[in-house]
């Protein structure tokens, strides 16, 4: 693909064979899910761990609702039976996310928006041990002490821990002024410290959602805020720690442009991150990265119009490889239709879009109050589907609003459905992106969050929409911890599980001399590290993904990994003065005990140094 400033080209669309555009059926009263949210955020995923989507309703007053996925698909209320006992507070959205560790997605309730300063919830799951949500706030160290007015959050592991940390966007109200953001770092066992301060997130203004993503491309995982009130705040990770508040320098300048939300998202399949800033009584904007961390807006461009847009979220719902965009309209005083985008990427890397809210049958449900939009594969098709929260705030009379459940009737195209099994990072994988190359040249990206839109949840896998294509080259995994994983891909139009394979070493590469290799596997896996001078791009079917050394291959050293994942290795390197002033390159083959889940890990290059 060309660069995106290459602005001289014609914006001519690519051509290709996938079918674009697909439709919806609305069946929130058939399956049981028509909850009255007062308009707040929602989460489709699988809380009880039994393979189907269960669905999460805030309330900006009064109970939230809980609905198990039962087969069919229909869902009851388990509320009360899973103790997700309700006190008064309002709730903004929701983020599902497994903060321990244990496997489970926990569920942590930012509180109190424009309605003033309440305690943030955290509940911790434990359906598999007492059948219950069992409220841990108070244990919760610093995020006990949260009193403020929080309107959106989203989990990341921003120093690369391997747990996943929180940002918390906070709104003005009278009482509390101007306020700034929260950073609580996990410090496991769901204990959380505020190092907002000596983080360098300390900017007031009046927020409403964020969004987290390696803008830059080094690695590390960034933040964006918007606010209602002034420029959009987005925040470049250090990586020790601390954070630099960098939109002049991103050139992404929005001012007082009534901005909800802060979404990144690969919207042309360059590999970068775009950045979308849904906005309310203006266009939302778009900002395609030049692949450098700085932006260039292709809002006019794009041809999106001006929408009062509160609700958001973006995913590929027609699976043509591109990400679609669904705004949800309305305000307190007012209800208007809700707008369904599709996207498509012009040669010159920008972003066009199209209305499809009449075609997909979206625009037949009438006018909503929309805020929460949670994607999720509902009945294992391989196409997300949507939960939306409706309705307008108690105090407005007749803003009452039940949810929809919009239903994906699907097409012709072809998917892909890929969950992630962290070792050294998350275990969901989130904060991860997950790559598709395609035979004829294109790539498919997709993130992983929690945390995404107007605080909603999305199912933590990534769903790859590969249009007319039958097969996919490998894939390419981006893992939060830094690690990077090439795998392939046995068959489209399925799911696929992938854990988190992959290398590091420490120390100087001189020849005789002795370095550490951390190796990140499977548990139980046999693993052994090989060596090469010769460099070389394989996709072997045979080892499970792309063999990156050539010629003659060595095992300098095999390990066996027990039940820890993770293992450092202490490795004497070869002894030969032929290999001073060259390049070793070292890979790890890793496979289980039956011989049959096999794969490969990064490449290393390691430089070697005269003793």
């Amino acid at each position: 693909m060309l660069p995106i400033h290459a602005f001289a080209l014609l914006l001519l669309p690519l051509q290709t064979s996938a079918q674009h555009g697909v439709s919806f059926h609305e069946r929130a009263v058939l399956a049981g899910v028509n909850h009255d949210g007062w308009g707040r955020g929602v989460a489709a995923v699988d809380l009880d761990g039994d393979g189907l989507i269960d669905l999460y309703s805030t309330s900006a007053t009064g109970p939230d609702a809980v609905f198990q996925q039962q087969p069919g698909p229909v869902w009851v209320d388990v509320t009360a039976a899973w103790g997700l006992v309700d006190d008064g507070r309002s709730e903004a959205g929701v983020v599902a996310a497994d903060f321990d560790g244990d496997g489970d997605l926990d569920l942590y309730v930012p509180c109190g928006t424009s309605y003033g300063p309440q305690p943030d919830r955290l509940w911790r799951n434990d359906l598999d041990t007492l059948g219950v949500f069992t409220d841990v706030t108070a244990q919760a160290g610093d995020l006990a002490a949260l009193d403020g007015t929080s309107f959106g959050a989203t989990a990341f592991d921003y120093d690369r821990d391997g747990d996943l940390d929180l940002f918390v966007s906070n709104s003005s109200h009278p009482t509390r002024p101007n306020p700034t953001n929260d950073l609580l770092r996990n410090d496991g066992n769901m204990v959380f410290t505020n190092v907002s301060v000596e983080a360098g997130i300390v900017h007031p203004g009046n927020f409403r959602h964020c969004g987290a993503g390696d803008m830059d491309g080094d690695g590390w995982i960034d933040i964006g805020v918007s606010d209602l009130h002034g420029d959009c705040l987005f925040y470049r990770n250090n990586g020790d720690g601390t954070f630099s508040e960098v939109h002049h320098a991103m050139e992404v300048v929005t001012g007082d442009a009534n901005a909800f939300g802060v979404v990144f998202e690969d919207f042309n399949n360059d590999g970068f991150l775009d950045i979308l800033i849904p906005t309310f009584r203006h266009r939302s904007r778009f900002y395609l990265n030049r692949q450098d961390g700085t932006f260039v807006d292709g809002t006019m461009r794009s041809g999106i119009l001006r929408h009062d847009v509160m609700g958001h979220n973006v995913g590929d719902l027609d699976m043509d490889g591109n990400a679609d965009i669904f705004l949800g309209t309305g305000f307190a005083y007012g209800k208007e239709r809700d707008v369904f985008y599709l996207t498509r990427t012009l040669n010159n890397g920008m972003i066009e879009v199209r209305n499809w809210s009449t075609k997909s049958g979206i625009n037949a449900y009438g006018p909503t109050r929309c805020h929460g939009t949670a994607f999720a594969d509902l009945n294992g098709d391989g196409f997300p589907d949507i939960y939306l929260g409706h309705g307008g705030p108690p105090n407005v009379s007749g803003s009452s609003q039940e949810n929809a459940l919009w239903v994906n009737d699907t097409n012709g195209n072809h998917t892909l459905t890929v969950r992630l099994k962290g070792t050294k990072s998350n275990l969901f994988g989130i904060g991860a992106r997950v790559g598709a190359s395609l035979p004829n040249g294109d790539w498919v990206w997709r993130s992983i969050e929690a945390g995404r839109g107007f605080c909603n949840t999305n199912e933590p896998a990534a769903f790859l929409g590969l249009g007319g294509e039958t097969a996919v080259s490998f894939l390419e995994i981006r893992w939060p911890s830094g690690l990077k994983q090439r795998t392939l891909v046995p068959a489209v139009d399925t799911e696929m599980v992938v854990p988190e394979v992959g290398l590091e070493v420490t120390g100087k590469p001189v020849v005789g001399g002795t370095v550490t290799f951390d190796v990140w596997g499977r548990p139980g896996d046999r693993v052994e590290i090989w060596t090469s001078t010769t460099p070389a791009w394989v996709l072997d079917p045979n080892l499970g993904g792309v063999l990156e050394l050539g010629g003659n291959i060595d095992v300098l050293t095999a390990v066996d990994l027990g039940s820890d994942p993770h293992q450092a290795v202490n490795v004497t390197l070869p002894d030969l003065d032929t290999l001073i002033g060259q390049t070793l390159y070292v890979q790890a083959f890793f496979k289980d005990a039956s011989g049959v889940n096999k794969a490969l890990s990064n490449r290393i290059d390691l430089p070697m140094l005269a003793p």
